[in-house]
């Protein structure tokens, strides 16, 4: 009776032990997830990787650059760009050069005959508030990813 009891109470502190550390982990991983939240500033430099804009937009807010759209808080909510509008067109990019973790706020994305190629990344799920998804006339390869599932307001035009 006394090991079961002592083998009860070493069982119920271990609990307890990876509880706390668990918790404290949860925390520590929420912490820097809020203080590592995209800003304007971010969203810029993702936007500028892209190599869709020449570095002449160089400011920390892209909300001025052409085609892009913000919300009263400075954060992009529609890019929107077309081969016959934009000063790159005859050129190729990858698609995947786009840093959809630093977007949360997009909800339109349409990117027209820009000369894209590869495929589309699963990441593009993470835009958790897009509904607008406008790819057509590029040079995408591959099979849209299941992940788009998570996206139930989504419209896709590819052709």
């Amino acid at each position: 009776m006394i090991a079961s009891e002592s083998l009860f109470i070493a069982v119920a502190s271990w609990a307890t032990i990876v509880f706390i550390l668990v918790s404290n982990v949860e925390n520590m991983i929420l912490v820097t997830a809020i203080s590592e939240r995209p800003s304007p500033e971010l969203e810029a430099k993702a936007l500028l990787q892209t190599e869709w804009w020449s570095n002449e937009y160089n400011s920390s807010s892209p909300c001025k650059w052409p085609g892009v759209t913000c919300n009263h808080a400075g954060r992009a909510t529609d890019i929107v760009l077309r081969f016959y509008e934009h000063e790159m067109y005859n050129r190729r990019r990858e698609f995947g050069k786009f840093n959809f973790s630093s977007f949360p706020n997009l909800a339109r994305l349409s990117l027209v005959g820009l000369g894209l190629v590869g495929h589309i990344p699963a990441e593009i799920s993470t835009l958790s508030k897009l509904t607008h998804l406008d790819l057509s006339a590029n040079e995408l390869t591959g099979q849209l990813t299941l992940s788009l599932t998570s996206l139930p307001w989504l419209k896709i035009i590819l052709i």
